[in-house]
């Protein structure tokens, strides 16, 4: 009886050290390539995890700063060729 009670303490024990799994902020996913390259493959398109979500605001967040400077820099050149004419 007390082997059954031991591996049933075990392996619960082992569920709820496995579910817990670290939360990586937005800043730490947006700071971090391989991080969120790695939680971008585990969350796919469907993941709902904390972790999931912030991978995905991160993702998103950089995109926007990056197009963000993109137009900047488009909008930028054709207002200089604007005031060269």
């Amino acid at each position: 009886m007390k082997k059954i009670i031991m591996t049933t303490l075990l392996l619960c024990t082992g569920l709820i050290i496995a579910g817990c799994e670290k939360t990586y902020s937005v800043e730490e996913f947006k700071k971090n390539k391989e991080l969120r390259g790695e939680w971008d493959a585990r969350c796919g398109f469907s993941g709902q995890s904390k972790n999931c979500q912030n991978v995905r605001l991160a993702s998103d967040q950089l995109r926007r700063e990056r197009y963000g400077s993109y137009a900047r820099e488009l909008l930028g050149d054709t207002k200089k060729e604007r005031k060269a004419e």
